[in-house]
C-alpha cells in the first residue's frame, strides 16, 4: 500500500509555532505572559527554533518543580486546528538526546498522546523517520531506557524481531488493546516500512527486563547512580554481565567506602567488555582511562618511575590520572585491557591500592599520596573463555528463558574465580569483588550486532559531502530491505565465538561496504555538496537475493532517489525583534 508523502505528513508533522511564544529580544523566556507560570508551549517554540540546551534547562528550572510538573504535560495545541501534540513529541522532532532526557526528567510524561489521533511517542519516533529514512534508533532507545512502554507498538510486531513485520494483521478478539487504538491499516504500512531490526530486539528486552524494587530505586538514588539501569540499552545481549555490574557497584557503595570496587570482566573477545565499561563511564558521567596491558611488565610501566630516577617528574597516564580525579573527589574508572599478560610485579603494585585505595603520587619527590577510594577498576580478561564457552552451550544457547534464568551462575562465578586465583595471586584476587563473565551471542544477538554495524554505516553515507575536509563519500542514502533475514544472513555466514562482533566487522567491511564504496564511484557525478536539504538523495540497497543454484547472496543495487520532506532543526536567526543576540550569533 503506497502512502502519499501529503498524508503521511499529516500524521505526524509537528507545524512551525508562531513567534508569539517566545518573549522580547533581550531576555529569552522573560515576557510577562510566563513570568508567574510555566509554559510548555514556550519550551517547544525554544526546541523548534534551536535554542540552546542551557537556556532551556534554566527557563524549566526557574519554576517550582510540582508546578511544572502539573503543567508539562498539558499538550501543545496547534493554532489552526484543535489537535494536541506532548511537548515530549518536540524534543524528538529536535533529535537531541539531552532535551529529551531533560523534558522526562522534569516529569514530562513518556505515555502520553497525540490528539484526536492518540500516536504514542514511540510511533511517532518511528514515524518520523520515515520523513527523510533518518535513523531515530539512538532516539528510540532513550525513550525505552528513560521507562516507555514497549507496548505502544503492537506486540506481534516485535516479539520476534528476526522477522520482517506485516503490513496487515487481523488480531484476534483477545489480542485487541485500547493501547494500538492509533494504528490504522495506513499507519501500520508506514510502521513495518520503518521499524527496524534494533528497534524491534530493544523493544523485546524493554518487555522482557524486570523492573528495580522501590528500594533499589531509592538507594541508586541516593548513591548517583539511578542511570545505570540504563545499560542494557547500550550494548547489545550481556543481560547476566548488566545485572552482575549494577549489584555489585551499589552494593559497594552502600558499605564501608574505604577500598575501591574492583571487578574482572572475562570472556571471549568481541562480546562487549570495553562496550559495557565505556557505557558505565558515560551513564555515570565518570572519566575513564584504559589501559593495555600487553606490554606492562614493571610497576613502573603502570606507576612512572620514583624519584629521582629520570623521567619522574612526567608521572604516568595512571598517576597523573589518579592524582587528578583525587584532588576533586570525582568518581572515575580505570580500564585494565589483557590483565591476565601482566606479571607479579604488576600485581603486587596493584595489591596496596586495591586494599587500601591509596598509592603514592610519584611526581613528587615528598611522596605525596593520592587517596583513589572513587576510583572503580575493571580488569579485563579472555582466559576463562573455555569454560564461559562450555558452559553458554551447555544451559544458554537453546534454553528458554526460565533455564536461563536459574542456569548456576553462582557456582561458574567461584570457578572463575578460582581460574583466576591460578592465574595471579590469591592476595589480589581477595580484592576483587566480582568475576563477570562474558557470554557468545545467542542467534538474535548476533544480528543484532550486524545490524549495528550496518546503521553505522547508513549514517556515515548520509553525512553530506565536503571537498574541503575532504570529505567525498557520503550525501546518499543506504536502506536494507528485510533487515531481519538480511542480519541474520550475515551472522550465519561471519560470527564467530572467539572473535565476536569484530568477526561481523571484518565480514560487513568485506563483502558489502566496499562493494557499496565501489558502485558509489562509479558514478560520473562530481563529489559536491547538495545544493539544499530538501534536494532529492540517490539512494543505494541492498537485499537477500538467490541464485539458480538456491545460494543466497547479497544484492547491492541503486534503488533511484527519495525525497527530502523534512527540514532538519539548525538554530534559526530568523524572526528577527524575537531572538536575543546570543541566540542569532548560533
Amino acid at each position: 500500500m503506497a502512502i502519499p508523502s501529503e498524508e503521511i505528513e499529516r500524521y505526524f508533522v509537528l507545524p512551525k509555532l508562531k513567534a508569539e511564544y517566545i518573549t522580547n529580544n533581550e531576555k529569552p523566556f522573560q515576557r510577562p505572559l510566563y513570568e508567574a507560570c510555566f509554559s510548555n508551549t514556550t519550551v517547544a517554540w525554544a526546541i523548534q527554533n534551536g535554542m540552546p540546551l542551557e537556556d532551556i534547562r534554566a527557563y524549566v528550572q526557574r519554576f517550582d518543580e510540582k508546578k511544572v510538573k502539573s503543567l508539562i504535560n498539558a499538550g501543545v495545541r496547534f493554532a489552526f486546528n484543535d489537535e494536541f501534540a506532548p511537548l515530549l513529541f518536540f524534543a524528538v522532532e529536535r533529535g537531541e538526546e539531552k532535551i529529551v532526557t531533560l523534558m522526562v526528567k522534569a516529569r514530562a510524561s513518556l505515555s502520553e498522546v497525540s490528539k484526536p489521533r492518540k500516536i504514542p511517542i514511540l510511533e511517532f519516533t518511528i514515524l518520523f523517520s520515515s520523513l527523510d529514512q533518518t535513523d531515530t534508533t539512538d532516539m528510540f532507545k532513550l525513550l525505552l531506557s528513560l521507562g516507555a512502554n514497549p507496548n505502544q507498538i503492537p506486540r506481534d510486531m516485535w516479539i520476534d524481531p528476526l522477522k520482517t513485520p506485516k503490513h496487515t494483521f487481523t488480531p484476534a478478539a483477545k489480542d485487541i488493546r485500547v493501547i494500538d487504538s492509533w494504528c490504522t491499516p495506513k499507519l501500520r504500512v508506514i510502521t513495518a516500512s520503518n521499524f527496524n531490526l534494533s528497534q524491534r530486539y530493544f523493544c523485546k528486552q524493554a518487555d522482557l527486563l524486570p523492573q528495580p524494587s522501590k528500594r533499589k530505586c531509592i538507594a541508586s538514588e541516593s548513591l548517583r547512580m539511578s542511570d545505570l539501569f540504563c545499560a542494557p540499552y547500550h550494548i547489545v545481549g550481556q543481560r547476566r554481565a548488566i545485572e552482575r555490574l549494577q549489584a555489585s557497584v551499589i552494593a559497594k557503595l552502600l558499605q564501608d567506602n574505604s577500598s575501591p570496587l574492583v571487578l574482572v570482566f572475562t570472556g571471549p573477545s568481541g562480546h562487549g567488555k570495553t562496550e559495557l565499561a565505556r557505557s558505565m563511564g558515560k551513564l555515570l558521567k565518570c572519566k575513564m582511562l584504559v589501559i593495555d596491558c600487553t606490554n606492562i611488565k614493571h610497576d613502573t610501566d603502570l606507576f612512572g618511575p620514583l624519584p629521582p630516577y629520570k623521567g619522574y617528574e612526567k608521572g604516568s597516564n595512571l598517576n597523573n590520572f589518579l592524582a587528578k580525579h583525587a584532588e576533586t573527589s570525582t568518581r572515575n574508572i580505570v580500564f585494565l585491557d589483557e590483565f591476565e599478560k601482566t606479571t607479579d610485579e604488576v600485581w603486587d603494585a596493584l595489591l596496596p591500592v586495591w586494599d587500601k585505595a591509596m598509592c603514592i603520587d610519584r611526581r613528587e619527590p615528598s611522596n605525596n599520596t593520592i587517596h583513589c577510594k572513587n576510583t572503580i577498576w575493571i580488569c579485563a580478561s579472555n582466559q576463562a573463555t573455555g569454560p564461559i564457552s562450555g558452559f553458554f552451550e551447555e544451559h544458554l544457547r537453546n534454553g528458554s528463558s526460565e533455564t536461563r534464568q536459574n542456569a548456576p551462575y553462582k557456582e561458574l562465578g567461584r570457578n572463575l574465580k578460582e581460574s583466576f586465583k591460578w592465574k595471579t595471586s590469591s592476595p589480589l584476587v581477595g580484592r576483587i569483588a566480582a568475576v563477570i563473565p562474558f557470554f557468545p551471542f545467542t542467534e538474535e544477538e548476533q544480528a543484532v550486532v550486524a545490524h549495528k554495524i550496518l546503521l553505522e554505516e547508513a549514517r556515515r553515507a548520509r553525512c553530506p559531502i565536503d571537498v574541503e575536509k575532504p570529505q567525498l563519500y557520503g550525501d546518499f542514502n543506504l536502506h536494507i530491505k528485510d533487515d531481519g533475514p538480511f542480519s541474520k544472513s550475515i551472522a550465519h555466514q561471519a560470527y564467530n565465538p572467539e572473535l565476536g562482533a569484530r568477526s561481523l566487522a571484518n565480514l560487513t567491511s568485506h563483502h558489502i561496504i566496499n562493494p557499496i564504496i565501489e558502485l558509489y564511484l562509479k558514478d560520473d557525478e562530481p563529489c559536491e555538496p547538495r545544493r539544499s536539504e530538501r534536494a532529492p538523495l540517490p539512494q543505494i540497497s541492498m537485499k537477500l537475493a538467490s541464485d539458480s543454484a538456491g545460494q543466497e547472496h547479497v544484492k547491492i543495487y541503486k534503488d533511484g532517489f527519495i525525497e527530502m520532506r523534512w527540514k532538519k532543526i539548525r538554530p534559526t536567526k530568523a524572526i528577527e525583534g524575537f531572538l536575543c543576540a546570543s541566540f542569532r550569533q548560533l
